[in-house]
């Protein structure tokens, strides 16, 4: 499983993107062809301003997975699992002591 803030991070680049392709295919392209000028220069800084911010986000995203480590979450304590090139993944405590406790 995703810690909460891997989890935050991939919706937010996911989210992101889906925004950055709406304002290239969609509204920049709209307010050109319908002539309104301080739309299309709105649209392209918060294009601008989107991209630096997806930027900052997969560059935190690619060096946390860099690192080879995920964050397992059972119950409050979070196990980091090793998932560095050549290594299985593996879990510190079993699963079924978790569903006891």
């Amino acid at each position: 499983m995703l810690s909460h803030c891997n989890y935050d991070k991939t919706k937010l680049i996911f989210e992101l993107s889906k925004l950055i392709g709406f304002l290239d295919k969609h509204a920049i392209q709209d307010s050109k062809n319908e002539e309104h000028g301080g739309c299309t220069a709105t649209y392209q800084e918060l294009k601008l301003d989107l991209d630096k911010h997806l930027h900052a986000l997969t560059h935190e995203m690619t060096a946390t997975a860099k690192q080879g480590t995920y964050v397992a979450e059972f119950s409050d304590q979070p196990e980091v699992v090793n998932m560095s090139k050549g290594s299985s993944p593996h879990i510190k405590h079993n699963i079924a002591e978790h569903a006891e406790s």
